[in-house]
């Protein structure tokens, strides 16, 4: 990893050796620093170019089965102090559970993936290119805002059982919003982004944005269904996510601890159409944004969640 992962890494462990140091039975730190670099445009003009550097630091402890957590953005001795006086505190008020734990000892690692550097010209490029595009082709389109975000992440995940993580990556971050007006018409809002890797294709060639921003200009004059009627309903690509959240929330953490999941039960039981079959695949190639390591500090793996219906 580079020297500056290795800043983040002392520093995780400063912190991890604070919260012990106060008592804790059980303890993890992680550190992020992130850096932005934001071209942004609003109503066809180049309006920003700014640069941010953010660090977050995160802090977990377990003391006599009892379990606190807090994050904080300042890195210097006197926060980090307080900070753990805060945690302790936290703890002291908090719950017994003998449940509450960390994440076992793993292999120590380090990932690396995406780009290192923005390309400031490629950034100015594909967001002038966009606006020239919208102008030529949809000229009852009014483009709201566009802008391009060069986003990298270095992080150092630490635990009191060993476990020591260190990740980085780059990436850009295009979004957009629009909407239409013909006449004393408007269409809704829209907007629309997606991460790359790469600025080599048009915006408006990437995704799905050159067919929402079409779909705008025809939704400036909208129509009721003239009557009742049975057939089928074709639902778009981007719904999608609205009915594969409905499953994976009532899958997470809270509905089956609280023991409100409908799925609650149901592991290698049909819970759907055996068209569907769903994958987790936080290290696919194909994924610029993806993750190798969780939250709780474990080693990502790839699964499959829905098998032809079955939940797995």
């Amino acid at each position: 990893m580079s020297e500056q992962t290795d800043k983040e890494k002392a520093l995780a462990h400063k912190v991890l050796g604070k919260i012990l140091a106060k008592g804790f039975d059980k303890a993890a730190a992680r550190v992020s620093a992130d850096e932005l670099h934001e071209l942004q445009a609003e109503n066809g003009k180049i309006n920003l170019l700014r640069t941010n550097f953010e660090t977050e630091i995160g802090l977990v402890g377990i003391d006599d089965a009892r379990r606190a957590s807090l994050s904080i953005n300042q890195v210097d001795d006197p926060a980090l102090d307080a900070a753990v006086v805060d945690l302790q505190g936290m703890a002291a008020g908090s719950q017994q559970d003998s449940a509450f734990d960390i994440a076992q000892m793993q292999s120590a690692a380090g990932f690396h993936g995406g780009i290192d550097e923005p390309d400031y010209d490629a950034m100015f490029d594909r967001i002038e290119g966009l606006q020239k595009y919208v102008t030529a082709t949809y000229p009852t389109l009014n483009l709201r805002s566009s802008g391009i975000t060069f986003f990298k992440r270095r992080s150092c995940f630490v635990n009191s059982n060993g476990v020591e993580f260190l990740t980085s990556r780059g990436l850009y971050q295009v979004s957009i919003s629009f909407s239409s007006r013909l006449g004393s018409n408007t269409s809704s809002m829209m907007y629309t982004g997606y991460n790359t890797l790469d600025l080599n294709t048009p915006i408006q060639q990437a995704s799905n944005v050159d067919l929402l921003m079409r779909q705008s200009t025809e939704q400036v004059e909208t129509k009721h269904i003239p009557e009742k009627f049975v057939g089928d309903m074709v639902i778009t690509p981007d719904c999608l996510m609205t009915f594969v959240g409905f499953l994976t929330a009532r899958i997470s953490d809270g509905p089956l601890v609280s023991g409100t999941s409908i799925y609650k039960g149901k592991l290698n039981e049909q819970v759907t159409s055996p068209l569907l079959t769903l994958h987790s695949k936080p290290l696919a190639d194909e994924l610029c944004s993806g993750y190798w390591v969780t939250g709780d500090g474990y080693r990502a793996e790839n699964a499959t969640v829905i098998d032809k219906g079955v939940l797995k």
